[in-house]
């Protein structure tokens, strides 16, 4: 499967986590996040593809501050709890991937 195809189906994948998990997703790419709201928190999810194995995760709390000003900037969600999340997937073929969901990763 090609790289870009695989990203497009974990992102529908992570979507969909999220959906039946409850989540209002916002948008589903927005400067790489998936933006959603849990209940009355606004929440910024990563989505991290790996093939064979789970990746650490992410620590680059200055990116997610950014993504998450530029999202204040654009909207009136301002009064309300931010989150930074994190979903990655380990693709194990092309019809199956392992997927952790880590929360308040940062």
């Amino acid at each position: 499967m090609k790289k870009k195809e695989m990203l497009k189906r974990a992102r529908k994948a992570a979507v969909r986590f999220m959906r039946d998990d409850d989540f209002k997703v916002i948008d589903e790419d927005f400067m790489g996040f998936i933006v959603s709201r849990d209940y009355r928190t606004l929440v910024f999810t990563k989505l991290v593809v790996n093939v064979g194995a789970f990746t650490e995760v992410a620590d680059d709390c200055i990116v997610i501050e950014q993504a998450m000003m530029m999202w204040l900037l654009c909207h009136d969600d301002i009064d309300i709890p931010i989150r930074y999340d994190e979903i990655s997937l380990a693709v194990a073929g092309e019809e199956r991937a392992g997927l952790r969901y880590c929360r308040r990763c940062c």
